[in-house]
């Protein structure tokens, strides 16, 4: 399965937001792809974009859907001009009156080269304005504009929100810079390395004066692609999964000389719980629970909850949702698979189009949590939460194939949970549990979270499948193992709508 975008955040309906990569009418390359909650680690929310524009404004909205409130905007301003001749970059709504918003947008990063520039502003918090939006003439979308003081011939904008980061600019803003250079053949487009913190969101853009081919930096992910018959702009972003240098690089194909610009910039994660209780496994008692923190998910989407103890049989009662004040919600979780091995048990629930509960960003008492209670206590135990919009609302219409598989090993060991057909489009999710041993993640899948303790080990994964036709995922780890020690793997997939 080829490998999507992680950690991907966006509101439903999904289908509709992601397929505008840009103004442009040509078909767009992406399928869509599933929006993934997982607490405090940044994600990509909404993007748009576009090129061709001229004039002294260069304006772009989140058509047709609008980011979450909270989430932070990263906007680039592109033109043909060798001068930073922008006065004023301002939100506002797409209806008659241009009703202001009102969020403040900082310059982080501006560079020029050959007669073209490129500058790059960061709004964190967004506030004010509707959510979801839902004007049919989509008068109530919300839009970013850059004012110039000289008019320019052709211009563009790249915009894109992030879920999970810091809400305060001066604690989100990490490393960043940009850098320019020339070329007449293959050429390489580097900013240079920035250092960037672990579960740091990193953007990167590059953009030529030259309409040729291009190869995106290896391992990140697209946010759009724009081009016309003057420019061509990439912008990719990665999280960090661990601290230490980010440093995106592109590939322009040139056959004469052109001019490229490049620019990175680090965006640290806000503060707060991530996929966990207390961010480790090592809960027990009767109850296990985890909340959607900092962030709620979005009403309608699916969550799929893993809950993960020491045991040999599912002491599981029931799994229920409630507010962090204590307020029962009341969305039904249907359990899809349970598996276990020795001493390790594992079991994931479903609930589509959730419902009852404050999006998107809790306070101390609003935040979604999942509980599991159970029937005696455990000695260990643990959830992974994440949530996926664009899932088909009917839980019976969204699961599709399941499986899951469970052995022993006590050396170097490559598991899976079995073999299961994907629908076009359909969400992927996979999940294992062990002892405490070096663990391989699947090549081809995007990391939710891998936690671990004295006694356990999880790792959660995920993918959408862009193939045309029906598919097959066979998720697979290698586990380290040197001593004989249990495993287990589960992997479903949710059908998108």
């Amino acid at each position: 399965m080829q490998k999507l975008p992680s950690f991907v955040a966006l509101s439903a309906p999904l289908a509709a937001a992601l397929l505008v990569v840009s103004c442009r009418d040509a078909a767009d390359p992406y399928p869509p792809r599933f929006a993934i909650t997982t607490g405090s680690r940044p994600g990509l929310d909404q993007f748009n974009g576009t090129l061709s524009e001229s004039g002294t404004q260069l304006a772009k909205g989140f058509n047709p859907t609008n980011p979450h409130p909270g989430s932070t905007l990263v906007v680039t301003f592109m033109w043909v001009g060798s001068t930073n001749t922008i006065t004023k970059v301002f939100d506002r709504l797409t209806d008659a009156s241009q009703t202001p918003v009102g969020n403040t947008y900082h310059l982080v990063e501006y560079v020029t080269d050959g007669g073209i520039s490129m500058a790059t502003y960061v709004a964190t918090n967004i506030q004010n304005f509707p959510y979801p939006s839902t004007d049919p003439t989509e008068g109530d979308i919300l839009a970013v504009e850059a004012d110039f003081s000289e008019p320019t011939t052709d211009g563009g904008v790249v915009i894109a929100t992030y879920s999970g980061v810091d809400p305060d600019f001066t604690q989100a803003l990490g490393d960043h810079r940009s850098a320019s250079g020339t070329g007449s053949s293959a050429t390489i487009a580097d900013p240079g390395a920035i250092t960037a913190d672990q579960g740091s969101l990193v953007y990167g853009i590059s953009l030529s004066n030259g309409l040729v081919g291009v190869d995106a930096p290896n391992g990140w992910e697209p946010v759009s692609v724009l081009s016309d018959p003057a420019m061509k702009s990439d912008a990719e972003y990665v999280v960090q999964m661990d601290s230490g240098p980010a440093e995106p690089q592109w590939t322009w194909f040139y056959n004469e000389p052109h001019t490229w610009l490049a620019t990175s910039l680090a965006l640290k994660p806000a503060p707060g719980q991530a996929l966990v209780l207390d961010g480790t496994l090592n809960e027990s008692g009767s109850t296990l629970a985890q909340g959607f923190y900092p962030t709620n998910p979005s009403l309608g989407d699916a969550i799929i909850a893993t809950f993960m103890w020491k045991g040999s049989t599912n002491v599981i009662t029931s799994v229920t949702d409630r507010l962090s004040s204590g307020a029962p919600v009341g969305n039904t979780y249907n359990l899809v698979e349970y598996v276990t091995k020795g001493d390790v048990s594992m079991a994931t629930y479903v609930a589509t189009n959730v419902q009852n509960f404050p999006p998107p960003g809790p306070s101390e008492h609003d935040a979604l949590v999942v509980e599991a209670n159970l029937s005696q206590a455990v000695s260990d135990g643990g959830v992974l939460l994440s949530s996926y919009s664009g899932v088909k609302a009917s839980f019976v219409e969204a699961l599709g194939e399941h499986a899951s598989a469970a052995d022993t090993a006590s050396e170097v060991a490559t598991v899976d949970p079995g073999t299961i057909t994907v629908q076009p489009g359909a969400l992927v999710y996979a999940v294992t549990l062990s002892g405490l041993a070096g663990l391989e993640r699947p090549s081809d899948l995007n990391n939710i979270s891998t936690m671990s303790d004295d006694s356990l080990k999880g790792d959660g994964e995920y993918a959408v499948s862009t193939a045309a036709t029906a598919t097959t995922a066979r998720p697979q780890w290698t586990w380290s193992f040197n001593a004989s020690t249990p495993w287990v793997a589960t992997v479903l997939s949710l059908n998108p709508k």
